[in-house]
């Protein structure tokens, strides 16, 4: 396999006190990837053909020899911080995607010949889907923490973190005979559990 891309990155801070008089720090970091290529082997064998697999996110069946990948995929970090007050929220991107590099549905050209053609064919064999796309898809996570104190510990932090705040569905992302990824979804760029949620406190003695 061959896979090109490009990660940018930037970050910026800002102090609330010194802007507009509040308490408070803000705080950003954006961080991205561009796929160009995703070159992958359409056998094993040497010297065999490869497939622009760029902008496809399905799963290749049981033991896949390529490793899928949106157009673009990000993160969005903002964060908040008061002294003892610490919140921040994360919202990851997944870029509309293909689930199949091969398949066409029914808003590609020669749809209704394809379709013909797959008469009779196990589906598992056929080249035709109903939807062979994917949504754009931005899950996010909101991370609280408060430093509180404690006799006879150095430091004590309570913490709160949600996962999947808006409780996503993923996509079916399945694609291909044999099964493939958690679910029928690819775990990589979707969550798979739904919202979940994490608390406790953290202690130095």
């Amino acid at each position: 396999q061959v896979q090109r891309g490009i990660d940018f990155e930037i970050s910026h801070y800002l102090n609330l006190e010194t802007l507009l008089g509040w308490r408070g720090t803000l705080n950003f970091r954006v961080s991205a990837t561009h796929t160009l290529d995703v070159l992958a082997p359409t056998g094993a064998t040497v010297g065999a053909s490869t497939v622009q697999r760029r902008g496809v996110i399905g799963g290749g069946g049981f033991l896949p020899n390529y490793q899928s990948g949106p157009r673009w995929r990000g993160t969005l970090m903002v964060g908040y911080n008061t002294g003892p007050l610490n919140v921040t929220a994360n919202f990851r991107y997944t870029h509309k995607s293909l689930i199949s590099a091969t398949r066409i549905d029914p808003s590609d050209p020669g749809y209704l010949d394809a379709l013909n053609a797959d008469a009779g064919l196990f589906s598992a064999y056929a080249n035709t889907v109903d939807d062979n796309h994917t949504p754009n898809y931005v899950q996010t996570d909101l991370n609280l923490s408060y430093n509180v104190r404690v006799p006879k510990l150095e430091r004590a932090n309570l913490f709160l973190n949600v996962t999947n705040l808006f409780d996503l569905t993923p996509p079916w992302t399945g694609g291909s005979f044999g099964g493939s990824g958690v679910g029928g979804t690819n775990a990589m760029y979707f969550d798979t559990m739904g919202r979940t949620y994490r608390f406790g406190i953290r202690t130095q003695f």
